[in-house]
């Protein structure tokens, strides 16, 4: 398991860190990705990511990977519930989380047991 901080636009270029965090990937099993629910652009965000992993290696595009909105308790359920449907029209599904929901933080943890369980992690 690694935790890989933000990749920027460029990233498969060396800006930033972006060289040394893409080989840090290349070594994982699965992806998570956590979107921001206040971004003005989680679905813009989740492809810049994609973009990037694919600009790096495509077969990274390949990887397990589960996608979480994350701070879903900033937004307005409206508004979660618009970002999970931007989501479904690409056919992916993302999982609200919040550090102040303990169903959403237990729903991580099963994941990931079940991850390890598999020894897909």
């Amino acid at each position: 398991m690694a935790d890989i901080p933000g990749l920027i636009e460029g990233a498969f270029e060396g800006k930033g860190l972006g060289i040394k965090f893409l080989r840090h990937i290349e070594r994982t099993k699965v992806l998570f990705h956590l979107i921001s629910a206040d971004s003005a652009d989680p679905l813009g965000d989740y492809q810049t990511i994609r973009d990037e992993l694919a600009k790096y290696n495509k077969l990274l595009l390949e990887k397990v990977e589960y996608i979480f909105l994350s701070k879903s308790d900033t937004v307005l359920p409206e508004a979660v519930s618009k970002i999970i449907a931007d989501f479904k029209r690409f056919k992916k599904e993302i999982i609200p989380i919040s550090i102040i929901d303990s169903g959403s933080i237990l729903r991580v943890k099963e994941i990931l047991n079940e991850l390890i369980l598999n020894k897909t992690a």
